[in-house]
């Protein structure tokens, strides 16, 4: 690592102590992917950009954003596995997903982090 390349991640370092999420864009990808393992000099690295998306508040809110979407009702995407699944279950306080291999809960705010509707829209509200 040279002065210049650490002036460049200084920032991102920064961000790191003060628990920002770190993602770096991997090579034979197209998109950015969130990190906890840094640094790579070869890699390129920035803060995770703040969602203009906020988890839904409880079970109203979120029905509403679903009977309102195109896409197909209680179909969700894992974000990470890009894999998909469906809401079997929803409370005021949480939701339950199918998965490949069972069932998965999620509150509201883990679910604005890995999860979007088919479409690729966040699972949130938009912020205003």
């Amino acid at each position: 690592m040279n002065k210049e390349r650490a002036t460049e991640l200084l920032p991102v370092i920064q961000a790191l102590a003060e628990g920002k999420e770190i993602e770096y864009f991997p090579p034979n990808e197209n998109e950015w992917v969130t990190t906890c393992e840094i640094f790579d000099d070869q890699l390129l690295y920035r803060v995770k950009p703040e969602s203009p998306y906020r988890p839904f508040e409880n079970r109203g809110e979120m029905m509403n954003a679903m009977l309102r979407s195109p896409v197909p009702f209680g179909w969700i995407r894992f974000e990470k596995s890009k894999a998909y699944g469906q809401i079997l279950h929803i409370s005021d306080d949480c939701i339950v997903c199918s998965t490949m291999t069972g069932r998965v809960v999620y509150n509201y705010e883990e679910a604005s982090k890995y999860l979007t509707f088919l479409d690729g829209t966040p699972f949130g509200v938009k912020k205003e």
